[in-house]
C-alpha cells in the first residue's frame, strides 16, 4: 500500500511542478529560437526542434502568442536585440 501512496504523491507533485514551470520554460525556448533565427540560416522546423518546441507549428503558435509574429516574420524583420531583464525575452 505504501508504494501506491508514494506513486500518487509523486505524480501529483510532478503535475504541480510542471504547471508552475511552464511559462519560464517557454521563455527559454523562445530565447533559444531567437538566437538560432538571428545567428543561423537553419530551416524553421530545425530551429523548432533545437529550441525544444518539438514542432514548427507549436513554435509558431507560441511566437504569435508572446511576440505577435511568426518566427519567419521575426527572422525577416532582422531585429536582433538584447534580452529584457524583466521578461527574459529578447525585444521585437
Amino acid at each position: 500500500m505504501k508504494r501506491w501512496i508514494v506513486a500518487v504523491a509523486t505524480v501529483i507533485g510532478c503535475v504541480a511542478v510542471a504547471g508552475m514551470q511552464a511559462q519560464p520554460a517557454k521563455g527559454k525556448r523562445i530565447n533559444r529560437a531567437i538566437e538560432l533565427l538571428t545567428e543561423t540560416e537553419l530551416e524553421l522546423k530545425v530551429v523548432a526542434r533545437r529550441a525544444g518546441f518539438g514542432t514548427q507549428s507549436y513554435m509558431n503558435a507560441v511566437f504569435k502568442e508572446r511576440l505577435g509574429k511568426t518566427p519567419g516574420s521575426f527572422r525577416r524583420a532582422g531585429r536582433p536585440g538584447s534580452i529584457n531583464r524583466d521578461t527574459g525575452i529578447l525585444p521585437v
